[in-house]
């Protein structure tokens, strides 16, 4: 992009005293379509300017001049125009036709202006008023409309004519003629500089906003891509609170189900594959999970090597987490089925789930996480390694919460490390559920 400036080769604004461009045409054409919010509201406040300025020369005529009645229904017929230039300025809708409009009114108000200043004063007070008029009139046409430079020449000449034509009807000497011109064209480098600047000064503005936007545009994208990657990493309620509250998130739950899952056999079949084979096979195994998770409303926690963890109640609570945990992880297994015939591997998941009190929450600053602590969290990870290969291995308390919809079958008890002796349970679906499960 283009940047406006008074030094066209070092900025690329190519700036003359018949054009004033950007050097990048896109940015031109960027340009000419913001220009019409500023012809609007610009040339509406110059057109109402001169319906005020009509409306008391018009009060003028009328009260205290006494002028004749074409001088009156000229100032009358200036007010309605101005007025109505007012009303038309604010809605225009094509910045091309607002210049051609502003250029054609310009004219006529120009011209206007020279016609009643003749009809309105005596030849004595003409021959004292043409040269102020004319240099008002000059400086007037250029600072006060939005115009593009190339129509400002026009203006310049009309001008120059009407008051060519005033001083050959006067019959001015040599010296108020050369006077005049001196005037006339001190009045038009004064309104063609300032009209410069003021153009420059809006191209500068409109080069720095749309920077401006372009940056927070860039930022907003930034945000956003930087909020979706916190959420494809901790639950979407605990992104919202960590974005909203930064600082330490932790919350008690006191009923929850945790699963985990470890892949068996995978640790001496990455042995014989490369790097990429062993990444590929275990993402492909761990974005089934992923789908299931998200299929039966349950929160991924996290991988560890090629073991899956997640949990059924958190981070928002509900009644039939053990339900929701024990069907992923029936389907967990069906989908290493699916993927063993594919592949022609002989990989089983054993898994393990137990349903109690723990607490959750975000720690680190860097690389955080959303993790699980406590006894439940312990024991379910014993389940899992004290149960038996393609089987869900349970605890009683999560299997008292299953036998409404899944086959428990009990294990009987057994030495759990750190627990002691405890009652377990294998789960299997029950018919209905094995029509709605199924491979994933």
């Amino acid at each position: 992009m283009s940047h406006a400036s008074p030094s066209p080769p070092a900025d690329g604004i190519v700036s003359t005293l018949l054009s004033f461009r950007f050097a990048d045409p896109a940015m031109e054409r960027d340009w000419q379509l913001a220009r019409l919010g500023i012809s609007r509201r610009v040339n509406s406040v110059a057109a109402g300017v001169c319906a005020l300025l009509s409306l008391g020369f018009f009060v003028a005529d009328l009260v205290w001049l006494h002028s004749p009645v074409g001088v009156q229904v000229g100032r009358g017929a200036t007010v309605l125009i101005a007025a109505f230039g007012v009303r038309w300025y604010r809605r225009a809708r094509q910045v091309a036709v607002a210049d051609r409009v502003t250029m054609t009114w310009v004219l006529g108000a120009v011209a206007l202006v020279w016609a009643l200043m003749w009809a309105a004063l005596s030849p004595t007070d003409f021959r004292y008023y043409w040269l102020p008029g004319a240099v008002l009139t000059m400086g007037g046409a250029f600072v006060l409309f939005e115009l593009p430079f190339r129509y400002r020449p026009v203006l310049a000449v009309v001008n120059g004519i009407g008051a060519c034509w005033a001083a050959l009807h006067l019959s001015v000497d040599a010296q108020t003629a050369t006077f005049a011109v001196i005037h006339l064209l001190g009045a038009m480098g004064i309104g063609w500089l300032s009209a410069w600047q003021v153009e420059l000064a809006r191209r500068q503005a409109f080069v720095q906003r749309c920077h401006a936007e372009r940056e927070h545009a860039r930022a907003s994208a930034e945000q956003a891509r930087a909020d979706g990657l916190l959420r494809n990493i901790l639950p979407g309620c605990i992104a919202d609170l960590l974005l909203s509250q930064p600082g330490t998130i932790a919350k008690r739950h006191e009923d929850i189900t945790v699963l985990f899952a470890d892949i068996v056999g995978f640790t001496p079949m990455s042995a014989a594959l490369s790097a990429e084979e062993v990444v590929t096979r275990l993402d492909d195994i761990f974005t089934r999970f992923d789908q299931l998770c998200d299929q039966h409303g349950v929160e991924k926690i996290k991988t560890i090597g090629d073991a899956y963890m997640a949990a059924g109640g958190v981070p928002t609570a509900r009644d039939d987490h053990a339900q929701a945990v024990a069907a992923v992880a029936l389907d967990m297994i069906s989908a290493v089925d699916a993927v063993n015939a594919r592949l022609g591997t002989t990989l089983q998941l054993r898994i393990g789930l137990h349903t109690g009190p723990l607490v959750a929450g975000v720690i680190g600053e860097r690389k955080f996480i959303y993790d699980l602590w406590g006894d439940t969290v312990n024991t379910a990870s014993r389940m899992e390694s004290h149960g038996v290969p393609g089987r869900v291995h349970v605890s009683e308390e999560t299997a008292t919460r299953l036998r409404s919809a899944f086959q428990v079958t009990p294990r009987g008890h057994i030495e759990v490390k750190g627990k002691g002796a405890m009652p377990t349970y294998f789960v299997d679906p029950k018919h209905e559920h094995a029509a709605s499960s199924g491979a994933a």
